[in-house]
């Protein structure tokens, strides 16, 4: 394994083969720190004053007493197993802070670094807000202390976009000319303001290559028929794909058979989730004794989930107008009782 330090120097990236299409770089899953040399992360600057690092319920844990210092983890991704690829190319990694935005911005709290082909982008994390290097791009009103999905993409190696919870933030093409990088860069800084304990984590970081055409295959409750005692404020579900994807909520239209549709607002892997599995978080809850069509759209391919809310009562939860003591399928709408299952 060839170990560099990614910010004094580049060599050129010299994999040519595709990338497997979701490559875990670190997901945590024992008590190993980042820089362990199995991961192939190394470190750029350690955590040592007023900071300490760990593991903890699978996430990577950096936490701060003011003033600390930062702590930097290089990853160059021509060490690690899976070949990079040229130019098509995602990485994702879900990033929580305890620490909201203040009058600091570019140094004071978690960042995450992407060089790759043409491109040199950094995105500095707060629990509450994104910012871009240039800081020229900005998202705030995220949930403070709550992790958060963040992905990175480019088709060309040139022009790139940055997504957050599925909402696209940066869309752009780099202005200057970055060949033959090919490393990711990791870094904690929460203790670097007057915020008391600050806590950084990381659940996962991720790349591959892009692909399009996935399929859905399955939904989380399946879709269909579903009763409101069951599902009494239905505001999320989960897709599953056939492959590692992602869904983006303009990708997303939504309607309803009889009603005003929600609006999704969100897109986001689940902790430690399976790179296969979306969340799809609605403005509210989808109505009752409707039919509401979820639309994905990628521009290469459609898949359609439909969810008919049903109103049940005590007697008749699942609401197929079947007493529950005579039913013989409790918990789905089966009015004929032609099928228990």
């Amino acid at each position: 394994m060839r170990i560099r330090v990614i910010l004094i120097a580049a060599a050129v990236v010299t994999a040519t083969a595709a990338a497997q299409a979701d490559e875990v770089l670190y997901r945590y899953e024992g008590d190993v720190l980042i820089h362990d040399p199995s991961t192939g992360w190394v470190v750029f600057q350690p955590c040592e004053v007023r900071c300490s690092e760990s593991v903890e319920n699978g996430r990577f844990v950096l936490r701060y007493t003011p003033p600390g210092s930062l702590a930097n983890y290089d990853l160059s991704m021509d060490s690690v197993s899976a070949p990079i690829p040229e130019t098509a190319f995602w990485a994702e990694w879900r990033f929580r802070s305890n620490q909201p935005l203040g009058p600091y911005f570019f140094t004071c709290d978690g960042l995450f670094k992407v060089g790759h082909a043409n491109i040199l982008e950094s995105f500095h994390m707060y629990g509450d807000a994104v910012i871009s290097q240039s800081g020229d791009d900005l998202m705030r009103g995220l949930a403070l202390d709550e992790f958060h999905t963040f992905r990175f993409e480019t088709w060309d190696g040139t022009t790139y976009r940055l997504t957050v919870d599925g909402t696209t933030f940066v869309e752009t093409a780099d202005s200057s000319s970055h060949p033959g990088y090919g490393f990711l860069q990791l870094r904690g800084g929460g203790g670097c303001g007057d915020f008391p304990n600050t806590i950084n984590e990381w659940d996962y970081v991720r790349y591959g290559n892009l692909t399009s055409g996935e399929q859905i295959v399955s939904s989380d409750p399946p879709d269909g028929a579903l009763n409101n005692i069951v599902y009494p404020h239905f505001d999320r579900f989960t897709v599953t794909f056939d492959s590692p994807s992602y869904v983006f909520v303009d990708d997303i239209t939504v309607s309803v058979t009889g009603g005003v549709a929600p609006a999704v607002i969100q897109t986001r892997r689940r902790d430690n989730g399976a790179p296969e599995t979306v969340e799809i978080v609605l403005a509210r809850a989808i109505p009752v004794d409707e039919t509401t069509t979820f639309t994905f759209n990628d521009g290469t391919t459609v898949n359609v989930i439909e969810y008919t809310l049903v109103a049940g009562t005590p007697s008749d939860p699942d609401g197929d107008g079947v007493d529950d003591l005579l039913d013989n399928c409790r918990h789905h709408p089966n009015p004929a009782q032609a099928d228990c299952d």
